[in-house]
């Protein structure tokens, strides 16, 4: 059975498409078969964080039937299939998100949809299009307050929702705590991905973080997300590990 997750924020600005773009890779490099589709139809912009020229064909041509799905996936080196929207396209009615999504049921193991922000009609179409969700938001009053909001959307369409993970931790006494989230949300903080400059660089580049920066500290945090999605145990690492990793990420940068 196909997963669909809808990553949802409550808010713009937490990164939620620089984490859905990342766990999708991370779910590919892990033997997954993985889509990942732009369901931000407002604002897309999935293809730049992969450096994809999409000009030849989008969700937006496939949804109107001016283009095969097949012609609109493109192929990342993880082996990852992406369905890019049309960023200068603002007009695709998010109902006919269903409609690109059909073609990768039982074909892969998840579909990855990275949902606009906020709680509105776009949104509702992205999580009815889904069976579960995950919640990416800031450790900070604005970000977990709008998070609630979307949260309680999630549940009205019925989503599971897997948890949720705070993005951009600074884990400074500024945050919100981890245990005052999970209580304000009512939900299992399930990662805890740090504020990292690497991010920007990776955008800036056009590649995901785990292929720009593959040993940094938001990598193995991402990692530690995919491992719980997919219900399995990570690596178990040797002190000889730790020591090659923190070697190999001095190396990095």
């Amino acid at each position: 059975m196909t997963r669909v997750v809808s990553i949802i924020s409550g808010k713009g600005g937490v990164g939620k498409t620089t984490f859905s773009t990342n766990l999708a890779v991370s779910l590919a490099e892990k033997g997954e078969r993985v889509a990942l589709l732009d369901g931000d139809l407002t604002g897309a912009n999935v293809s730049r964080h992969f450096g994809l020229d999409a000009s030849n064909a989008t969700i937006n041509d496939v949804v109107r039937g001016d283009a095969y799905i097949t012609q609109a996936i493109y192929r990342h080196k993880s082996g990852l299939s992406v369905l890019p929207a049309d960023f200068e396209d603002h007009t695709l009615d998010s109902n006919h998100l269903k409609h690109a999504i059909l073609d990768f049921l039982g074909q892969k193991d998840f579909v990855i949809i990275d949902s606009p922000p906020g709680a509105g009609g776009p949104v509702r179409r992205a999580l009815e299009s889904s069976n579960e969700a995950l919640i990416v938001s800031k450790p900070s009053y604005p970000a977990v307050d709008n998070a609630k909001v979307v949260k309680k959307l999630a549940n009205e369409v019925g989503v599971d929702i897997r948890g949720v993970v705070l993005n951009q931790v600074y884990d400074d006494h500024l945050e919100l705590r981890h245990d005052v989230v999970a209580e304000k949300m009512g939900e299992e903080i399930i990662g805890e991905i740090p504020q990292c400059d690497y991010v920007r660089e990776a955008i800036a580049h056009g590649k995901p973080v785990l292929h720009h920066k593959p040993y940094s500290k938001a990598v193995e945090s991402v990692d530690d997300v995919t491992y719980k999605l997919i219900g399995r145990e990570p690596p178990k690492k040797t002190p000889l590990d730790k020591v090659k990793k923190g070697f190999l990420r001095f190396l990095d940068g």
